[in-house]
Parts: structure tokens; C-alpha cells; sequence
């Protein structure tokens, strides 16, 4: 053989011995630092993982007032005046109602006044500040009676008296 040929076939061997020396040797530097992971034991079973999920519903509710205005009517010949409305409530936790009922009604809004006795039901039971109303899907309808008993109406001056009711839901 000729000798540029020679050289080249002991550079070419060469070459490649001492690439696998080093690739020998880097090989057996990172098996000390980096372990190969543990191996899976067939013996102990599956492998599970829980993944939660979950959904936060947010408070709400649906006030509808179902009589914008209730009208006394003399009861009779009496001297006694009634009249009711409604509302109903819909939420979804439990809630408390916010009341503000009128003592008295005024003529045209301002000045002279007559006596009213306003109270919210619900069926029967009267409806206090520390009632609680839990969790139902169904809407509650609130009764609003409105009384003004004993009241001669000649002896108050003519004209329109009211007063104004107020109804909030608390969580």
C-alpha cells in the first residue's frame, strides 16, 4: 500500500478508539450523578393518581315583587281598612329578608299621616328579622298584609297617604 494510504487507515483507527474510550468514560462519570430511575415491581399492584375536580356554584337569588301597590279597602261597614300584595323569593343557600315596613302612611307623601300596621307572612307565620330560610329549588311566595283598624275616615283630612315597603335578601 501506498503511504498516504497507510496514514490514513492508522489515523482512522485511532480515531476511533479513542472515541469509544472517551464515550466509555462519560458514560461511567453520569452514572454516579444521574442513577437510572427504580424499576416497577409487578408484585405490588397497580399505580393510581386522583385528579380532583370541582365546581364553585356562586350565591344567588330572585326577588320578584309581584303587587307594586296595595290599596286599602274599608273591610265593610267597619272602621277597620285591609289589603295585601306578595312577593317571592328564590335562592340557592339559606337567607334572611330584609324588611322595612311603614308605621304610618302620609297624605301626598308629606304632612298629615294615618296608622298602619304592615306584616309579612309566610303562610301563617309572621316574619322576623331572625327568621332563616334554608336551601330550596322552589320560589317562596311572601304574603304582605297591610291593616288599619279603627280608623274613622272622617276624621282625616281627603286625599292619597302612603307609605313605602321595603324588602332585601341577606346571605
Amino acid at each position: 500500500m501506498n503511504t498516504l494510504t497507510k496514514t490514513l487507515l492508522t489515523t482512522l483507527v485511532l480515531g476511533m478508539s479513542s472515541t469509544i474510550a472517551f464515550a466509555e468514560e462519560s458514560a461511567t462519570d453520569t452514572a454516579g450523578r444521574n442513577p437510572s430511575p427504580p424499576t416497577t415491581n409487578n408484585d405490588c399492584g397497580p399505580c393510581e393518581g386522583i385528579i380532583k375536580v370541582s365546581l364553585q356554584v356562586p350565591k344567588t337569588c330572585e326577588l320578584k315583587v309581584n303587587t307594586s301597590t296595595i290599596a286599602l279597602g274599608q273591610v265593610g261597614t267597619t272602621n277597620n281598612w285591609a289589603g295585601t300584595g306578595n312577593f317571592a323569593v328564590t335562592a340557592n343557600a339559606d337567607y334572611k329578608l330584609t324588611i322595612v315596613a311603614p308605621s304610618v302612611l302620609k297624605r301626598n307623601g308629606t304632612g298629615a299621616s294615618l296608622p298602619v300596621n304592615v306584616t309579612t307572612l309566610l303562610g301563617s307565620t309572621t316574619v322576623t328579622p331572625t327568621s332563616t330560610f334554608g336551601y330550596q329549588s322552589a320560589p317562596r311566595t311572601f304574603t304582605v298584609d297591610a291593616k288599619s283598624n279603627s280608623l274613622n275616615a272622617s276624621s282625616y283630612q281627603e286625599g292619597s297617604y302612603t307609605g313605602t315597603y321595603t324588602v332585601g335578601v341577606l346571605f
